[in-house]
């Protein structure tokens, strides 16, 4: 969506007169596609909050002495 130039983007041609609708109806599905964007990122954002939450709470009861380091389950290296 970034990486095409605005006149392709918004369908304006040189040396021809601006259709103003054209151009209104392609701005408009930019700025609709941008919402899509943000609420995708929103969505995501949600979820990996969830995972990170669910895994918190999973190591609660766990006491860290049992949780186990690199350095606890290779105690020669």
């Amino acid at each position: 969506m970034f990486s095409v130039p605005p006149e392709t983007a918004l369908n304006i041609k040189k040396g021809n007169t601006l259709d103003v609708n054209v151009a209104a109806q392609s701005g408009a599905t930019i700025v609709y596609r941008i919402a899509l964007l943000f609420l995708m990122t929103l969505i995501g954002s949600i979820i990996s909050n969830r995972g990170i939450k669910l895994y918190s709470e999973s190591q609660k009861g766990v006491p860290h002495a049992e949780r186990g380091t690199a350095a606890d389950q290779n105690p020669g290296k």
